[in-house]
């Protein structure tokens, strides 16, 4: 029946509203945390430069304090992408690639999976274990929906700054298709896949056009 709201994914009660999948009350808590987290956020950044581990720390402490309140999984999925990232940018894959493993044995919600996965291709890439690499960027590619295909777009251009071959199996070829038109470019079978995205990404920067934060790292 139209307007019938569905229930809230997390606790099962009504909806807030048409549009919005969550209850009253996880909504509520969404934005309270989030709140909480915009509020640290610039200054954990500017501290995660010179003091990753105290960055890493605050962050795990926010979770301590505000864990208990987190019924989405929202809180959870930012502070330790955040966590990940900045051991990544000092060049301790090791860790990183144990928090997004951690990350992605819990339930995330598509998106989330397409980020932590992709983030951990490109770690165990910069570790030169570039077979794993490969599984993960495909498995994230393969297993994303296809509402999420503009974000999948960014996926192979990580993964073709990472390594000039991108295997050309059949529903991984396909799913790149479908990441390049959601972007407005066609196929051409005679250009390398990776230097397709390369390219079509060039393009889409010049033009302008907003790029996606694999949050809360980007590009």
């Amino acid at each position: 029946m139209s307007g019938v709201h569905q229930g809230c994914p997390v606790c099962g009660q009504p909806a807030t509203e048409v549009g919005d999948p969550l209850c009253p009350a996880c909504r509520e808590s969404q934005q309270r945390l989030l709140k909480l987290f915009n509020r640290q956020v610039l200054e954990i950044i500017k501290q995660s430069k010179a003091e990753p581990e105290v960055a890493i720390q605050r962050l795990a402490d926010i979770w301590s304090a505000h864990g208990f309140d987190d019924r989405t999984g929202w809180l959870y999925v930012a502070v330790h992408s955040f966590q990940a990232d900045i051991y990544s940018d000092h060049g301790r894959y090791a860790d990183a690639v144990r928090i997004r493993r951690e990350m992605l044995a819990r339930r995330l919600d598509p998106e989330e999976e397409l980020f932590a996965r992709t983030n951990l291709g490109s770690d165990l890439a910069r570790m030169t274990r570039m077979d794993e690499a490969a599984e993960e960027l495909e498995r994230a590619a393969l297993e994303a929906p296809d509402t999420l295909d503009a974000k999948v777009f960014n996926l192979f251009v990580r993964w073709a700054r990472l390594t000039s071959e991108i295997p050309l199996k059949p529903k991984l070829l396909q799913k790149a298709i479908r990441a390049l038109r959601a972007e407005g470019f066609d196929y051409d079978p005679a250009v390398s896949l990776a230097d397709q995205f390369l390219e079509c990404d060039r393009i889409r920067r010049i033009e302008g056009r907003p790029g996606y934060v694999f949050y809360p790292g980007q590009f």
